[in-house]
């Protein structure tokens, strides 16, 4: 009869923890609880990067410092005859430089470099990406606190802080923007419509 009162003690014990845990992931689902944790990672972000936001210092990495060498180049060429050139001959040998030329209709990477005015660009990317995985992962139907700590977790990879601090600004931006390519083609998978395709394309 003791034996029989202990199990059933470690049995209410053990549904009411497991009710509690339920209760706390579904808290979670709320609508302030999400936007608590997207101004925390506006915090973080802002303490990492408190030197690019505050100070107005900018990485000194390989690629960012060697870069100014090569574009004084192209300036000098385009003053001289009036056209930004095409072709850079002296790195590799040799090398196209069209893909340094910004984008000429509005895009998203548009808004989000308007907004460096507010906030220093790289937050906004950041923040950008954060989002994305956020969604990506409600999308495939697990919790709030899941999204968020792979939100979290995504943001904080040494390798984009590396290519933060490098320099490499053109992968960065491609990074952040991969969840929403992810989430959009599983979307355009789930539901082959218009409105899917039309959301695919912007992301990619």
């Amino acid at each position: 009869m003791v034996k029989k009162l202990v199990k059933e003690k470690k049995s209410i014990s053990a549904s009411t923890s497991s009710v509690k845990s339920v209760e706390v992931i579904e808290r979670f689902e709320q609508p302030i609880y999400i936007f608590g944790f997207f101004l925390l990672v506006l915090v973080v972000l802002l303490i990492l990067y408190s030197s690019l936001v505050f100070q107005g210092m900018e990485p000194a990495g390989s690629d960012a410092i060697s870069s100014v060498a090569r574009t004084q180049q192209l300036v000098e060429w385009e003053k001289k005859t009036g056209h930004y050139p095409l072709w850079d001959p002296y790195m590799f040998g040799g090398s196209p430089t069209y893909f340094r030329f910004g984008p000429k209709a509005w895009s998203l990477d548009t808004i989000l470099e308007k907004l460096d005015i507010f906030l220093d660009w790289r937050i906004w990317y950041f923040l950008a990406g954060a989002i994305g995985v956020f969604l990506l992962v409600k999308f495939l139907g697990l919790p709030a606190l899941a999204a968020m700590l792979a939100a979290l977790a995504f943001i904080l990879m040494p390798h984009f802080q590396a290519l933060v601090i490098v320099g490499h600004y053109s992968k960065f931006r491609a990074l952040m923007w991969m969840p929403y390519v992810t989430l959009t083609f599983l979307m355009l998978l789930r539901q082959p419509n218009l409105i899917s395709t039309l959301l695919f394309t912007l992301a990619l």
